[in-house]
């Protein structure tokens, strides 16, 4: 375990799959994590900000949460199935109205994290990129002075249009443009995490005193209510591998993001085609996760989170 404090931005789209919430989860519980705020993005970025904030008082923390841009792209129907009522309290809040500023303050944010605290920055984005796109757009050198920018998003050995990077593939195309501070943890390795009957039923049933596992609880039945699916950790995973290296293999990759119509949010993986030769030569390498020791992780995800 490291001694020293992984500083932590963590962009979300928290509020859709229930992974996003067992993420933050992970980040308050990992003592080596320092969260050192956090934004939001992908439609309804204030109600998503408003949950985060909403985990943050069960464990008594303190950081500042930012609603980022809505994107949209075409996809209306978002799936928000962690709403209740309460989130509208005015404790919830985020410190910017996107309403207003159209999620402005969120990039800002970023950029601010980004030029204080340069190489002890790492970015954790794990939903579409729109925020962190904007937020190279809008300096460029602070955002590839960081650490490293840990996503969720992609696939490299196989021809699919993630979720992620579909939402806003020019923004992905954006971010691997910085290349070697970009790891993407992608369905390649992510697919490995869903949890099996037992394991969902241990979490499920929780019902201890410890106010952040019952409000997970409360949000993952809520989830499970509207979906009827059961958790696969995509995210949770690019977050602890992140923090602690060592699970994800992960290599250096030339990445080329598709994004006309029909084959927008592919990610095509240079190095593993021949025909793209001249390309290849031309684009940056990110890290790309290309296989998981899964049965290791989920025992460190319920050790670090339920501590069992």
């Amino acid at each position: 375990m490291q001694n020293k404090k992984v500083k932590i931005l963590l962009d979300t789209d928290i509020g859709d799959d229930i992974d996003d919430a067992m993420t933050l989860a992970l980040a308050l519980r990992m003592p080596e994590v320092e969260l050192t705020g956090i934004t939001t993005v992908f439609a309804q970025t204030d109600v998503r900000a408003r949950l985060a904030a909403r985990m943050l008082e069960c464990v008594g923390v303190s950081a500042p949460i930012y609603a980022g841009k809505s994107g949209y792209y075409g996809f209306r129907n978002c799936g928000f199935s962690q709403y209740e009522p309460a989130l509208d309290a005015d404790r919830y809040a985020p410190r910017n109205d996107a309403a207003t500023d159209g999620g402005e303050g969120a990039v800002r944010f970023i950029v601010e994290c980004a030029r204080k605290y340069g190489k002890d920055l790492t970015i954790v984005a794990i939903g579409p990129l729109t925020n962190i796109a904007a937020a190279i757009e809008a300096d460029r050198t602070a955002m590839a002075g960081v650490g490293k920018i840990a996503l969720m998003g992609g696939a490299f050995y196989r021809t699919v249009a993630e979720w992620n990077i579909l939402c806003d593939a020019a923004a992905a195309r954006t971010v691997f443009s910085l290349g070697d501070n970009v790891e993407a943890y992608g369905l390649d390795v992510t697919d490995s995490t869903r949890l099996c009957g037992s394991q969902f039923k241990r979490m499920i049933e929780y019902d201890g005193d410890d106010r952040l596992l019952t409000y997970l609880n409360r949000l993952t039945q809520l989830w499970h209510k509207y979906t009827g699916g059961i958790p696969c950790l995509h995210d949770p995973l690019t977050l602890y591998n992140a923090v602690r290296p060592g699970l994800v293999l992960l290599e250096p990759q030339a990445v080329e993001v598709l994004c006309e119509q029909p084959l927008t949010g592919i990610t095509v993986n240079l190095d593993r085609s021949n025909m793209y030769d001249g390309a290849k030569r031309d684009l940056p390498r990110i890290r790309v996760g290309k296989a998981v020791a899964d049965r290791e992780f989920f025992e460190a995800y319920f050790r670090a989170v339920y501590g069992v």
